[in-house]
């Protein structure tokens, strides 16, 4: 993904604005439950426990599920 960036700040903030665009809608294409893990994570800032708690699962559940879903993204974020 970061393989574009270079040293024209243009460049970078079309690289960077598309980057986003791209990752927005990886997200909205997400299940209810991969995206509600993203926005407690992420942006609700939430710890990998407290994110499990509120799931009603393990720590150790949970951050396989969340390594599961990276990769996922990263998938699709790659295409």
């Amino acid at each position: 993904i970061h393989k574009n960036i270079c040293c024209d700040p243009v460049l970078n903030e079309v690289i960077r604005k598309d980057i986003l665009e791209r990752l927005r809608k990886v997200i909205h294409d997400l299940d209810d439950e991969s995206r509600w893990l993203i926005e407690l994570h992420y942006y609700e800032e939430r710890s990998l426990t407290a994110t499990a708690e509120f799931f009603g699962i393990s720590k150790q559940a949970l951050s396989k599920r969340h390594a599961q879903l990276l990769k996922k993204m990263r998938k699709s974020m790659e295409t």
